[in-house]
C-alpha cells in the first residue's frame, strides 16, 4: 500500500542536490542531458509548490546562464498517427520538460517522435536532421560537440535514448530505417513532413537487457558515478565516454545489451532517406 509519508524519508535539500552535482562532476557553464524520474528520489525538504519547478530551477542556477539544459520531450507522435504541435504536445516520458512546455522555456527541435527542449544560448541557432538519431547533423553530434554530460535524476544510464545513435553508426543487424510521415504544427502554421526512425525489429530478442546496460557501464567507474541522494540515486558520465564503452561491447557483439540470443530477424529494408535539417523553434 502506498505511503505518502515514505515520501518525506531520507528527504533532501537543494544545496543536498547542489553537493550530489559537484560530487558528479557536474560544472558552471556545463550542457547536461537530463533524463528523470524525480519521484524516485523521494520528495526535497524545502518548501515547494511544485517538483518540476524546484529542480528547473536547481539546475538552471547550478550551470549558470552559459549552461545548456537539454530534457527529452519525446512523444512518438508520427508513430501513432498523430500531428505533432510543437508548442503544446506534451512529452511522453520527462515531466521536467512538461515544465518547460507550460512556462514556455527554450526552444524544442522539431522531431515528431524524439524531440528535446534546449534551454541554453546556443538554442536559437540549432538546425537537426530528420534522422532522428543521427551524429554528424543530430542532437547526439552538437551535445558531443559541447563535451555535455548526461545527469540520470532516479534512473539508471539503461534509459539513455541516445545510445540509439550509436546503433545508427554501426548499422547493427536487428534495425532498419522506417520512414514515419505526418503534420506538424507550430502555432497556426502546419506542414507535411517525414522523420527516419532506426527501429528495431519487433521481437522479444531485441529488447533491451537494462540490468546488462546498467551493470556493464558501473563496472567503468572511472567514467561513471552514481550518488544516492533521497530515496535513489543519481548518475553522471561525459555522453562521449558512454558512447565510446557502448559502442566498443556492441562491436564485438551486436547483441551484447539486449534480451537476445541472437536471431535472424528476416530481411530488413531501409526506407529511403530524404535527409533535411529543420531549426528549433522557441516555446
Amino acid at each position: 500500500m502506498f505511503d505518502p509519508k515514505s515520501f518525506l524519508q531520507n528527504s533532501f535539500s537543494k544545496d543536498d542536490l547542489f553537493k550530489t552535482l559537484e560530487r558528479l562532476g557536474v560544472k558552471q557553464a556545463d550542457t547536461l542531458l537530463v533524463h528523470s524520474s524525480l519521484f524516485a528520489l523521494g520528495l526535497p525538504s524545502d518548501n515547494i509548490v511544485n517538483l518540476d519547478e524546484f529542480y528547473y530551477k536547481a539546475l538552471r542556477e547550478y550551470v549558470g546562464e552559459q549552461g545548456t539544459l537539454i530534457f527529452p520531450a519525446f512523444t512518438y507522435s508520427y508513430c501513432k498517427g498523430q500531428s505533432f504541435d510543437i508548442k503544446n504536445t506534451q512529452s511522453a516520458v520527462s515531466s521536467l520538460a512538461n515544465y518547460c512546455i507550460h512556462k514556455h522555456i527554450g526552444y524544442r527541435s522539431a522531431d515528431a517522435l524524439f524531440s528535446y527542449i534546449i534551454d541554453g544560448p546556443d538554442a536559437p541557432n540549432l538546425k537537426f536532421s530528420n534522422v532522428c538519431f543521427d551524429i554528424e547533423d543530430g542532437i547526439a553530434g552538437y551535445m558531443l560537440d559541447k563535451n555535455a554530460r548526461v545527469l540520470m535524476l532516479g534512473v539508471g544510464f539503461a534509459w539513455l535514448t541516445a545510445f540509439y545513435s550509436v546503433d545508427q553508426k554501426l548499422k547493427v543487424p536487428y534495425r532498419f530505417f522506417k520512414e514515419f510521415k505526418g503534420t506538424t504544427v507550430y502555432d497556426t502554421h502546419e506542414c507535411e513532413s517525414s522523420f527516419y526512425y532506426f527501429c528495431r525489429a519487433l521481437c522479444d530478442n531485441t529488447v533491451n537487457n537494462n540490468d546488462t546496460i546498467d551493470t556493464t557501464l558501473a563496472q567503468h567507474g572511472d567514467k561513471t558515478m552514481t550518488v544516492t541522494l533521497g530515496r535513489g540515486s543519481v548518475s553522471s558520465a561525459l555522453l562521449s565516454d558512454l558512447f565510446f564503452i557502448f559502442e566498443s561491447y556492441v562491436k564485438q557483439d551486436p547483441w551484447y545489451f539486449l534480451q537476445g540470443p541472437a536471431t535472424d530477424t528476416g530481411d530488413l529494408k531501409d526506407a529511403a532517406i530524404n535527409k533535411m535539417l529543420y531549426p528549433c523553434y522557441k516555446l
